[in-house]
């Protein structure tokens, strides 16, 4: 009888031990599973390179706007994300895609306009008026040795730069007949909105404008 139950109390021991590894173990899976949620959170600090830039200032704003300082004065600046107040998701879409690519999107683009082998810029512009209830934006172009050229009065703060390579054949239309262009150089592709933009490019004496749709 004594052996019986030193037999069972054996057992019961037994079992205690395997359920306190067991629990410890649960505890140990919960604590992994729980850090490896946090770590792919969206708000964690894990964020993509695009992600956090889209949060912060972008890589050229400085240079450029001392480079419009020195051709325009202290009127004009960068446009920046703070500024674009009246965002779609669309626009937000659009700039989160399009800094993998170009962290200065959709405000400065880098490139060779004129076949000169030297760095030029695009730039969307304000010089913080106000038009229409909207900051008063301007695309200007600069290269080097000539003064910003621009092409619209204005356009939406929501406007949108990006290059278009060298050799590219873009469509559009330019004095009410369609037209079909092959790039000389890296040319500029301005999106106003999901409806439509145009395009700038060198002729081999100037840039150009090639109207889009949608």
């Amino acid at each position: 009888m004594r052996l019986l139950m030193f037999s069972i109390l054996i057992m019961l021991l037994s079992c205690g031990q395997d359920s306190g590894k067991d629990k410890k173990q649960t505890q140990q899976d919960s604590l992994v599973k729980k850090t490896d949620t946090t770590n792919n959170s969206p708000n964690s600090n894990t964020n993509t390179a695009g992600e956090k830039q889209a949060q912060g200032s972008i890589p050229d704003e400085a240079a450029v706007n001392d480079l419009l300082k020195k051709m325009l004065g202290d009127k004009w600046r960068v446009l920046t994300d703070k500024d674009v107040k009246d965002k779609s998701d669309y626009y937000d879409e659009t700039v989160l895609q399009g800094r993998k690519s170009n962290p200065n999107f959709p405000f400065i683009v880098k490139a060779d306009f004129n076949g000169d082998n030297k760095t030029d810029y695009a730039v969307l512009a304000t010089n913080d008026e106000q038009e229409y209830q909207r900051l008063l934006t301007k695309v200007y172009v600069i290269m080097e040795g000539s003064n910003p050229v621009t092409f619209e009065e204005s356009t939406m703060p929501t406007t949108t730069l990006s290059i278009v390579k060298k050799s590219a054949t873009v469509e559009g239309f330019m004095d009410d007949k369609d037209k079909k262009i092959v790039m000389k150089t890296e040319g500029l592709e301005v999106m106003t909105g999901e409806s439509g933009g145009y395009y700038l490019y060198w002729d081999g004496k100037s840039l150009k404008m090639l109207y889009t749709l949608e």
